[in-house]
């Protein structure tokens, strides 16, 4: 673009101004957007703030931050220009980013993890025996030719369990479009336990929504502080009516079902409900990740 040829003076804008025109006029990608839209250069000039506020958004969105990190005052929205005779107007949009960013959130009800990890899939992971093991189980799944639908992770660390877990389940989600909470269960325990004592409509609704959910899955699951009331109001009624509801659960755990079952026996009266808590998930399958190193 020829300076030159504008009718405004160039010598009135001030020097940062003039810097970015200076930039934005050698910026190839940027001008070929707006020969597209059909501005030239004196419809440039005569919407200057508008053309800039456009090409700083363009220089932000090309060395994206991603979703998370983006520092524009609304995350992952992006200025769209359209020509309206010889005035520029803009609107916000979101992102493609932002875009495929919202189509994986919509596959989650509770989300307790980094937005990052809605990036992870099954390319991303391990080409290991569990990971197989539980791609093959939400495959067969989706069959209907599951023998349980109750998961037990043990081994490895916690993190790569969830990573796993997380990587796998965005791939099937977004071709079957399922609905799952993911929720950290010490930390939601320690919330439910206060709200049963506190706002017992508060504590009603979130447990609710944790039997209902078609896809429930707890990591940190034995982490959690024990205690009769955690166990006998929270822990024993939500595994006993996601059991008879027959609704997928996955639970992540560095500790097996006999340590669990042992955690929560307190004393002689304690008994009945431990061997209740062991009986319900043992029904399970269990998949193994191994030592701690792998």
């Amino acid at each position: 673009m020829d300076i030159s040829r504008l009718n405004l003076d160039f010598l009135k804008l001030k020097d940062e101004e003039k810097k970015l025109l200076d930039q934005m006029l050698g910026d190839e990608s940027f001008l070929n957007r707006l020969n597209d839209l059909g501005i030239d250069e004196q419809i440039i000039f005569d919407n200057l703030s508008t053309i800039f506020a456009s090409y700083d958004d363009y220089l932000i969105c090309k060395n994206c931050p991603g979703v998370e990190n983006c520092p524009k005052d609304v995350k992952g929205s992006i200025i769209e220009l359209e020509l309206q005779g010889q005035y520029v107007e803009r609107n916000i949009s979101r992102c493609e980013l932002k875009k495929r960013n919202d189509t994986l959130t919509s596959y989650y009800e509770i989300r307790d993890f980094d937005d990052k990890l809605l990036r992870l899939n099954v390319d991303k992971l391990n080409d290991d025996k569990a990971t197989k093991e539980l791609i093959k189980f939400f495959l067969d799944y989706s069959l209907n030719k599951n023998d349980t639908n109750w998961l037990y992770l043990i081994g490895g660390t916690n993190r790569r369990k969830l990573d796993t877990l997380i990587g796998v389940y965005n791939k099937v989600a977004a071709k079957f479009h399922y609905l799952a909470s993911v929720v950290n269960f010490s930390k939601q325990c320690r919330k439910l336990s206060n709200l049963y004592f506190n706002e017992k409509d508060r504590f009603e609704f979130i447990f609710n929504k944790l039997v209902d959910v078609p896809f429930l899955f707890l990591y940190d699951f034995g982490e959690e502080y024990k205690n009769e009331t955690l166990r006998d109001n929270i822990l024993i009624p939500l595994l006993r009516e996601r059991k008879e509801k027959e609704t997928l659960t996955i639970f992540i755990s560095d500790f097996n079902v006999d340590d669990i079952a042992n955690m929560y026996n307190f004393n002689y009266n304690s008994k009945a409900r431990s061997l209740q808590i062991k009986k319900l998930l043992k029904s399970a399958k269990i998949i193994d990740f191994g030592d701690l190193n792998i």
